[in-house]
């Protein structure tokens, strides 16, 4: 008759035996809470706006505001210097770098990071006496890239 292995065992080896999981499990549960990312951390980028001289024609093109080859940036549309090179919508580009750069180092995320989430919040100017459909389309073309 064959029994389980808990009933041959003496009560002292269960006993260390459950000891050494018991600790196993809360070495492990403080490795992962003192040693590991935080998991849920958010940072908030503004957007560069970039003139593309194109006009959205070459899509081929990589815009980046900040470092070796940064694009030619507008502060403001209503800028003296943004009516005169005539721009519209297609000549804008919005620009995010990241990381953000930390007392003149460029940070990088960490190796354990797992995914990328974004949530884009726009900020729409009031005109008065301007009247906008009240359905407005929104294209987006994204591109992501590293290196």
């Amino acid at each position: 008759m064959a029994g389980s292995i808990i009933e041959n065992m003496s009560s002292r080896k269960l006993g260390y035996i459950l000891a050494f999981a018991t600790l196993s499990l809360v070495f492990c549960g403080l490795i992962g809470g003192l040693v590991s990312p935080t998991p849920n951390a958010s940072m908030q980028y503004l957007a560069t706006k970039c003139i593309d001289k194109s006009g959205g024609k070459d899509s081929k093109s990589w815009f980046w505001p900040r470092g070796k080859g940064a694009c030619e940036r507008i502060e403001h549309f209503d800028d003296p210097e943004a009516s005169d090179k005539q721009l519209t919508a297609d000549h804008i580009v919005f620009a995010f770098q990241m990381p953000l750069p930390r007392d003149n180092v460029e940070m990088d995320f960490s190796r354990w990071q797992q995914t990328l989430m974004t949530v884009l919040s726009m900020d729409i100017e009031y005109e008065d006496g301007v009247d906008h459909d009240a359905r407005l389309h929104l294209m987006i073309k994204a591109r992501l890239a590293y290196r």
